[in-house]
């Protein structure tokens, strides 16, 4: 009988034999990785499916000529050194307050060869007021985005591009904070998982039908895209 997570560990055992990955498809397509991940399954960003109802939000970095990424949350770098790698001009800071995430995220970096990416562990009210207007801030963080995004505390907040990943589930009701806090100051977009078909992927050397696109999240994640309405300079 078929055993699909016993496939998957054999492959996780696999892929942990190899010293250098290279994702096969999406925004950051021939990215170099790490044969390890923090806080997700691994396959989905080797094959390039991760999160892909963000693709169109990420690809369309480079066109916006952002002065500066900021990733809360940045596990072992997808984000970060993926957006660095794209836009070499780009300064990216990334933040995770695991120390395990912070190592993987400069090994990451130095692997790409990308020596536009700052790694640090927790970010503050303080540091978002001094960001330029030019900045996109991407969070990710458990629970913690209605703490950090706060105009309140960090007025600057008003002026910056955000992708947020929101998690109701802890029973917050975030999605209606970040409603009334953003929608006059912020065009706001929203969109919801929705599963990658294997048929849209190169799987490479690996064969489909394993579950190898499965992010194993037991609920519907939502991401807000938030575009100050705010005129940017080039600072």
């Amino acid at each position: 009988m078929f055993n699909p997570i016993k496939k998957i560990h054999a492959l996780k055992h696999e892929l942990k034999e190899e010293k250098d990955c290279v994702i096969l498809n999406g925004p950051f397509k021939k990215m170099k990785y790490i044969n390890c991940a923090i806080g997700s399954t691994i396959f989905p960003k080797i094959i390039g499916s991760y999160e892909s109802i963000l693709t169109d939000w990420i690809t369309e970095i480079s066109d916006k000529k952002y002065s500066t990424f900021v990733d809360v949350g940045c596990a072992e770098g997808y984000y970060a050194v993926g957006v660095a790698k794209k836009n070499p001009k780009i300064k990216v800071i990334a933040f995770d307050i695991d120390k395990d995430a912070r190592k993987l995220c400069k090994d990451l970096a130095k692997l790409n060869n990308c020596k536009n990416v700052v790694v640090k562990e927790k970010i503050t009210h303080n540091f978002i007021n001094k960001l330029p207007k030019k900045t996109l801030i991407l969070c990710d963080i458990e629970g913690g985005e209605t703490s950090l995004l706060d105009p309140k505390k960090a007025p600057n907040l008003y002026n910056l591009d955000m992708i947020v990943e929101l998690h109701d589930v802890f029973g917050k009701k975030i999605l209606l904070t970040m409603l009334n806090r953003f929608s006059t100051t912020h065009k706001i977009e929203i969109v919801s998982d929705v599963a990658p078909n294997e048929k849209d992927y190169d799987f490479g050397k690996y064969k489909k039908g394993n579950n190898l696109l499965d992010e194993k999240r037991y609920l519907t994640s939502i991401w807000l895209r938030l575009t100050s309405k705010k005129k940017k300079t080039k600072k």
